[in-house]
């Protein structure tokens, strides 16, 4: 039979291993193992279409592999553009459970559904929707959770300011209430030195003390001219 698909290199988007040609993602992502040991919150970042979600995907699917813990992936992509900051923040959550059913960890999708009932019944959600999102998930899973946070750059003003602030909050107090042993921040931006411009309405001139927590910043690093040679090789292989 003829072969449908033939591979072929892409700058598109996340990169597909049965579409395109492509670096093993885990070696790029150096240092990431051991901030993750050691329970911490850090940034990923570089300069778009460099590999960025096509590392952090196939990280995550890495770790469940290994199964000493829970990860997963999710993209704030689709909440850009919104303006009104609490139906941001119901936006994000209602696009984590989403994630949740498609994760391809039975784990994770199995208990979307009943994590999604108890936030609707809670009187926390309103106030707090990312904190109580992840410490209801939390403490319904039998391992660690590991996330990956992708398109952070969606994040402006004031849903920034609320967004970091939750997250800041489940780190002070998860010695004592459930929550991700480690979260990756991944964008083109580094965030952790990022200030927010004084807003009349919030009257917050910098977000800097929301960011204390994240531990490093690391930024993906560019193609060698080893991996530009891998990469052509494929081709030549699969197209003599």
């Amino acid at each position: 039979m003829t072969e449908l698909k033939s591979k072929k290199f892409n700058i598109s988007g996340p990169r597909d291993p049965t579409l395109h040609y492509m670096l093993p993602a885990v070696p790029r992502l150096q240092g990431v193992r051991d901030l993750i040991k050691s329970g911490l919150f850090f940034v990923i970042h570089a300069l778009r279409q460099s590999g960025k979600t096509t590392s952090v995907k196939a990280y995550a699917d890495h770790l469940n592999e290994e199964g000493g813990c829970h990860a997963m992936y999710h993209s704030l992509e689709t909440i850009r553009g919104v303006a009104d900051v609490s139906e941001t923040m119901d936006a994000i959550v209602r696009g984590f459970i989403v994630s949740l059913k498609i994760s391809n960890v039975e784990d994770l999708e199995n208990i979307a559904d009943s994590v999604w009932n108890e936030l609707k019944e809670t009187c926390y959600y309103s106030s707090f929707p990312v904190l109580t999102c992840l410490s209801a998930l939390c403490g319904r899973l039998d391992k660690e959770l590991v996330l990956f946070f992708d398109d952070v750059d969606a994040l402006e003003g004031e849903t920034f300011i609320q967004f970091f602030s939750q997250l800041r909050v489940g780190y002070v107090e998860r010695s004592f209430s459930p929550f991700p042993l480690s979260i990756a921040i991944v964008g083109v931006r580094d965030i952790k030195a990022r200030l927010i411009e004084k807003s009349p309405d919030s009257g917050i001139s910098s977000a800097s003390g929301l960011l204390n927590m994240l531990a490093k910043s690391l930024r993906l690093q560019d193609f060698t001219p080893a991996d530009i040679a891998s990469l052509y090789a494929q081709h030549a292989k699969a197209t003599g």
